[in-house]
């Protein structure tokens, strides 16, 4: 039969499992059903042997939680959650909008410099730029 070694003998046979089969008829053991693996790891189940490899989203021994923010994956403005297996990026405090550009301003939160705050935006005054409302005036290029 499959998955057995047999040894003849005077008018008979003896069959027995091969190494990694057990049972009538002989079946694959399964040897990750004893859960050889460490935490964050996947077993994959062979004959007579088993492997563990890192679960989706971890690297390493011992496999830990890959930080996807390590690579800085969000634009300016923006801070990085790490997940597992993901990341997400949301705008800074006192930032909104796709991108993260428009400063959100408040009675507690005023617009920097010569800047307005309308509706919660901060409009700046003409010759001032950006999030902080910026003076061009003092821009120098080498």
């Amino acid at each position: 039969m499959a998955n057995e070694d047999c040894t003849n003998g005077l008018n008979m046979y003896t069959c027995a499992c091969s190494a990694g089969y057990a049972g009538t008829p002989c079946a694959d053991i399964d040897e990750c059903a004893s859960t050889p693996c460490m935490a964050n790891e996947d077993c994959t189940n062979g004959v007579n042997m088993y492997t563990c490899a890192c679960s989706a989203g971890y690297a390493g021994t011992p496999c830990a939680d890959i930080d996807e923010c390590a690579s800085t994956p969000c634009m300016a403005n923006e801070d990085c959650t790490n997940g597992l297996n993901m990341y997400t990026c949301a705008c800074s405090a006192g930032y909104a909008g796709t991108p993260c550009a428009v400063v959100v301003c408040s009675a507690d939160i005023p617009c920097m410099n010569t800047g307005t705050c309308d509706n919660n935006v901060c409009t700046c005054a003409s010759g001032y730029y950006g999030a902080t409302c910026a003076d061009t005036s003092k821009i120098f290029i080498d």
